[in-house]
């Protein structure tokens, strides 16, 4: 029953990852429909062999955010750079979103510091459930608006192309994707340590990172306009 729940919410929370990115570069979710489901059951069922079966437990997000580059690559045929600015970024959107829902529920008493670090040593448990569910509802409700609002950019190209890193949006791009890819494998690490001002130096460091992500993509969309994009 334990491992139903867990890759029940788990393939909820991985759904919500890839319709999130598909909002944001306006790629056709109808096109998406087996990939979705697909990457959200082979992530949970690895998030719980990580969690479980192994002692990876601390490195499991890293992983986590690898497979999804690569099975992305492999659904939708996109190449290795732009496959990993759509995932890293969307991770690190829902990532962002989870902490302050998490910080509400703590503010306010539903959920306490130390039962979060219960949830990742000892398993999941009825409010950690409720947390995610919380988190997938959020992510949805962002995701519908970008796509009702036709927010979000285009530049992912349909063909691979070679990518110039000589090009400064596009090497900005990368070092920004590699230094969020760091820090959101230090989320488990951190967030063990059961301490509030990691946990808020986390959600800082998150943020900044989604804004640099969303001011290079920006960049890169104008470029992309403009007909100098590589």
């Amino acid at each position: 029953m334990d491992l139903v729940l867990f890759v029940f919410f788990s393939s909820l929370e991985y759904a919500a990852i890839v319709l999130l990115l598909l909002a944001i570069f306006r790629l056709p979710m109808k096109d998406y429909v087996v990939p979705v489901l697909a990457i959200a059951v082979l992530e949970s069922v690895f998030s719980y062999v990580l969690r479980y079966n192994t002692h990876f437990v601390n490195f499991s997000v890293s992983l986590q955010i690898a497979l999804m580059i690569l099975l992305f690559i492999y659904f939708s045929r996109i190449q290795l750079f732009y496959s990993s600015i759509a995932v890293i970024l969307s991770y690190c959107a829902y990532s962002t979103i989870q902490i302050i829902c998490f910080a509400i529920m703590n503010y306010i008493g539903a959920f306490e510091l130390e039962q979060l670090t219960k949830e990742i040593v000892e398993g999941v448990t009825l409010i950690g459930y409720i947390l995610q569910l919380i988190t997938v509802i959020v992510t949805l409700g962002i995701a519908v608006i970008i796509k009702r609002t036709n927010m979000g950019w285009q530049f992912i190209p349909d063909a691979h192309r070679k990518v110039s890193l000589n090009d400064p949006i596009n090497f900005a791009l990368l070092i920004t994707v590699i230094t969020s890819y760091l820090l959101l494998s230090l989320m488990v690490f951190l967030s063990t340590l059961a301490n509030r001002e990691y946990i808020l130096v986390l959600l800082v460091f998150l943020t900044f990172c989604l804004c640099s992500l969303v001011h290079f993509s920006n960049k890169k969309e104008e470029m992309n306009d403009r007909g100098t994009s590589l």
